[in-house]
């Protein structure tokens, strides 16, 4: 192989290599802005539906009533501990600022969440 083509193929390594740090870099952003955010909220409520929002990407989506008013949220959006899977319509849910913890009322019984979001950069 002549010294160009060489020379090429590592300049495209290099360029591929510097775009696959940019995307993971990106991802753990968002990661943790949607961490910072669920921290933030505070949620006292009952589950409308949790469903996947086809007009929004397909976004995690939760419908609830808080205070006699019907909210949507998107905070299971990146979201890992399966608390969405979980919620069914009818629950009752709290969450306190500064806190990930979600707890889910159904039938006498009270399941607690930790959200994750995979956020590294604490």
């Amino acid at each position: 192989m002549d010294n160009k083509l060489i020379l090429s193929i590592i300049k495209s390594f290099l360029i591929l290599l510097f775009i696959v740090i940019v995307l993971i870099n990106t991802s753990r952003n968002v990661q943790c802005s949607k961490e910072e955010e669920a921290t933030k909220m505070i949620i006292k409520g009952k589950v409308i539906r949790a469903f996947l929002d086809s007009t929004h990407h397909s976004y995690e989506t939760l419908d609830f009533v808080m205070d006699g008013e019907e909210k949507r949220s998107y905070i299971f959006l990146f979201e890992k501990s399966g608390c969405f899977e979980y919620l069914e319509p009818g629950d009752s849910i709290t969450k306190e600022p500064q806190s990930l913890v979600l707890k889910v009322f159904r039938n006498n019984r009270v399941e607690v969440f930790n959200l994750n979001y995979g956020c590294v950069n604490k």
